[in-house]
């Protein structure tokens, strides 16, 4: 019997048996893969006395003013860490309720911040000292004594630039007076004050004219007060706040004021231009 069997071909000499080929592999991607940002910026949040109290729950926010960055609150001893932070230029700044909001490297709430300066895999560790808020607290009445509700009180922070006054507007307020005019505004960091209020609405009031025919003009209303009771800016008086100061009796009374009333009367001949004018103001729109 003659069985046929299946001789594998030998390969020729110098040449690598299939089951001995290594696998194919794709080619390798040319492009690098970005690098990942690495960069930190830690820190602890602490009171700003000789004690240096750790401050938990402060939140604080690390800002580029380019791309939005998740705030955080510290932890339980005062600490904060900021990862995976790009290459750039970062200003910090913390806010609890009960302190004056800081930013970091600021002493006053006039000064600019301090700029890190964060490299590619670069590490910052800072420390920021919150002070106790300030606050200011009073009523707002009318020349008679009367409560005003709902009156606008602002706050600006008074800045001297050699022997000029500027008046640089808080932005937590304005706030308004409750139904006894009461106000209330916290969180201030220390530093003069300038407080003024503006009425609700508009001025205008009804009055009886000597007619006896009821009108509506702007006759008797508020202006802008400045504390304590000055029309204008240049006499009101600065409040100086400290750390921690509470000035409770701070109470303004509303100037009262008399707006112009303009009477006109043309005596000229009849004008065609005037045609339709029921105003000084309309007459002008009208060419006249």
């Amino acid at each position: 019997t003659i069985i046929a069997a299946q001789v594998p071909a030998r390969p020729a000499p110098g040449q690598t048996p299939p089951r001995d080929r290594p696998a194919r592999t794709r080619p390798a991607d040319t492009a690098e893969p970005e690098p990942r940002a690495n960069g930190v910026i830690r820190g602890r949040v602490v009171t700003d006395d000789s004690n240096l109290t750790p401050l938990a729950k402060v939140r604080v926010e690390v800002t580029d003013g380019a791309r939005t960055i998740p705030w955080m609150f510290t932890d339980s001893s005062g600490y904060f860490d900021f990862a995976e932070l790009p290459a750039g230029h970062y200003t910090v700044l913390a806010d609890k309720t009960g302190y004056a909001p800081t930013q970091y490297g600021a002493k006053r709430r006039s000064d600019a911040p301090l700029v890190i300066d964060l490299a590619d895999g670069g590490r910052e560790e800072i420390e920021i000292r919150m002070s106790r808020g300030a606050v200011i607290a009073g009523r707002v009445v009318n020349d008679l004594g009367d409560p005003v509700v709902g009156a606008r009180v602002m706050l600006s922070a008074l800045r001297l630039e050699g022997t000029e006054r500027r008046l640089e507007i808080v932005s937590r307020v304005p706030s308004e007076t409750d139904d006894r005019g009461s106000y209330r505004i916290g969180g201030l960091a220390s530093g003069k004050y300038v407080l003024s209020v503006v009425t609700p609405g508009s001025p205008a009031e009804r009055y009886a004219d000597f007619d006896g025919f009821t009108r509506r003009g702007p006759i008797v209303g508020g202006a802008q007060t400045f504390y304590p009771s000055s029309p204008t800016s240049g006499g009101a008086v600065p409040i100086d706040l400290k750390a921690g100061d509470e000035r409770l009796d701070v109470d303004l009374v509303l100037t009262p004021f008399r707006p112009a009333i303009l009477s006109l009367a043309v005596s000229s001949p009849p004008d065609p231009t005037l045609k339709g004018a029921t105003s000084p103001a309309e007459a002008i729109r009208l060419g006249v």
